[in-house]
């Protein structure tokens, strides 16, 4: 590990890596916290760098201090699962392999799906094994020769650097531009800097400098199946976002030509659909990502940058796309099929209970109903759709809950509050009812 002011991170690390591990290297590069003195109690060798504007020169000082025949890279806000422990023992064990690549799980801010990314983590501890490159540095191009050989491993490390504040991310995204422009400047030809740097600019939503950035990664190839096809990925996703349908299109097909066994470009194909109003091949693209998503262990397989989605949350929008085009039966099928594994989905209980109504099944969708409000709903828009269920089944106290709840979010809203006064006047609640209608037209 290289560390710098990580201290509140380095329990939760260690602690996933207990067990597995038999040392812990932690190369401090300037901390000005308890970094140091954490890492110490929690039981690490630590030593000490000078920042000097290179990843891969720190990393490699971490392994002139490793003594072991295999090297683990965490950083200090990455977490090996526990589900892959074993993983870890089983590659170590592998004779005729040097190193492995794993796949790094990297939730979106704010709960939004993120991204899995397959790199090389996992090494064994050779003379040749260096680190290269100023940011996103790698060990696989010093072991590219044809004494080493590569395997693909399922080990999952969760990330959790994207959760940090908004400063704080646009303070590394500069440090990494600047670097990573740096590097370009040491390695022009290198094709792998520019696709980096239009990472960065995607992140930060710079989507044509990130287009330019693919472009001019394209011409220093030859560039591996693995990143071209996250390249067109990429490229997809930009003519979505400006605005151009055809071309983005174009481009996730062509990454379904280099890597059928993928996610992301069926989701993106999903979005294209979606924005021409085609439901059916909405539902062809959501059928192929969530055949994938059942599939998991060949997720990422082929490609470097793969979509980190939950498979309940494509199950649920299918089901969705299913029930509108009035395929109540394929609908209540992939419903009940979330519900088997997840009895308290709000989404899907209402979801199903829709189902119910449509074939005039009143009493199941009032049994799902009381169902999703016991589960406590905490989304705005599942609070809207127990409140539509409950008005279709004349449950107004039912109703007026819902929509007390959602007021109480949305305090403000004209329309939440002309809506309960209407219910309140239905039950009786008159003075209330008059209260509420008399505030909706204040403002």
């Amino acid at each position: 590990m290289i560390v710098c002011d990580e201290a509140h991170q380095l329990a939760d690390c260690f602690d996933s890596v207990r067990g597995v591990v038999d040392e812990i290297v932690v190369v401090d590069t300037g901390s000005e916290d308890d970094t140091v003195a954490t890492a110490r109690k929690l039981g690490a060798r630590v030593y000490h760098f000078p920042w000097c504007d290179d990843f891969a020169a720190a990393r490699n000082e971490s392994l002139r201090h490793a003594r072991g025949d295999w090297v683990l890279c965490l950083d200090a806000d990455e977490r090996l699962l526990a589900s892959s422990r074993e993983e870890v023992r089983r590659c170590v064990t592998q004779t005729g392999l040097t190193y492995f690549s794993v796949l790094i799980e990297s939730p979106g801010p704010e709960g939004r799906p993120g991204h899995l990314n397959r790199v090389h983590r996992l090494f064994r501890r050779v003379p040749e094994a260096r680190f290269t490159g100023r940011v996103h540095e790698q060990i696989a191009p010093s072991l590219s020769g044809p004494a080493h050989r590569a395997g693909e491993s399922s080990i999952r490390i969760r990330h959790t650097g994207y959760a940090q504040p908004a400063e704080e991310m646009a303070r590394k995204r500069a440090r990494n531009q600047r670097l990573l422009e740096r590097q370009i400047v040491d390695d022009p030809g290198n094709f792998y800097w520019y696709f980096c740097l239009a990472q960065l600019h995607l992140q930060s939503g710079r989507d044509r400098v990130a287009l330019a950035s693919l472009k001019q990664a394209l011409m220093r190839g030859p560039i591996p199946n693995d990143t071209l096809c996250a390249i067109w990925n990429n490229m997809a996703e930009i003519h979505l976002r400006l605005g151009e349908p055809e071309q983005a299109a174009a481009f996730a097909r062509r990454a379904l030509e280099l890597v059928p066994n993928q996610v992301m470009a069926h989701l993106l194909l999903y979005q294209i659909h979606a924005a021409a109003g085609d439901r059916q091949k909405q539902i062809r693209s959501l059928e192929a990502a969530a055949d994938r998503l059942n599939r998991p262990e060949s997720l990422a397989s082929g490609t470097i940058t793969e979509a980190a989605v939950e498979p309940a949350a494509v199950q649920l929008a299918l089901a969705r796309l299913y029930l509108r085009e009035g395929r109540v039966a394929q609908a209540r099928k992939t419903y009940e099929r979330l519900l088997k594994n997840e009895p308290e989905n709000v989404a899907a209980l209402c979801g199903l209970a829709r189902c119910h109504l449509s074939e005039a099944r009143d009493a199941d969708a009032e049994a799902l109903l009381q169902a999703a409000l016991q589960a406590e709903p905490t989304e705005e828009v599942l609070l809207e759709e127990i409140a539509w269920l409950a008005l279709k089944l004349q449950r107004l106290p039912d109703a007026a809950r819902c929509y007390e709840r959602l007021l109480a979010r949305q305090p403000e809203n004209a329309r939440l509050k002309r809506r309960l006064a209407g219910l309140y006047h239905k039950l009786g609640r008159s003075q209330e009812a008059r209260a509420l209608l008399a505030d909706s037209f204040e403002k």
